[in-house]
């Protein structure tokens, strides 16, 4: 690593994805029946609030929490690392313009 480049850091949920990965890994483990459909009327009700800007995010993304911590006792770590794998290849090019233009600025000035 040069010494002499600064970092550049950024968070992926919100910053460079437009939606958080939990989020998808929650409505991909419930599609894919892993999860039982209740774990997704449970986050209805935050979820549509957000969405129609009547909510917060915060409320949403910790019901979100909330549910994957509940329902995930008992599931097959096979299973839940191949859906995290694969939410994370379905999101990767769904990347915000603006991010994506000064990530490729960055990449020469910084590591």
């Amino acid at each position: 690593m040069d010494a002499q480049k600064p970092l550049a850091f950024f968070d992926i949920d919100g910053t460079l994805i437009r939606s958080s990965l939990l989020i998808e890994l929650c409505r991909n483990l419930v599609r894919l029946g892993v999860f039982p459909q209740r774990a997704e009327r449970e986050l209805q009700k935050t979820r549509i609030a957000w969405e129609e800007r009547h909510g917060s995010y915060h409320p949403y993304v910790m019901a979100v929490v909330s549910v994957y911590y509940r329902y995930l006792a008992g599931c097959s770590v096979n299973q839940v690392t191949s859906i995290a794998e694969m939410t994370a290849r379905e999101q990767e090019y769904r990347v915000y313009v603006y991010t994506r233009e000064l990530i490729k600025r960055l990449h020469s000035t910084h590591t």
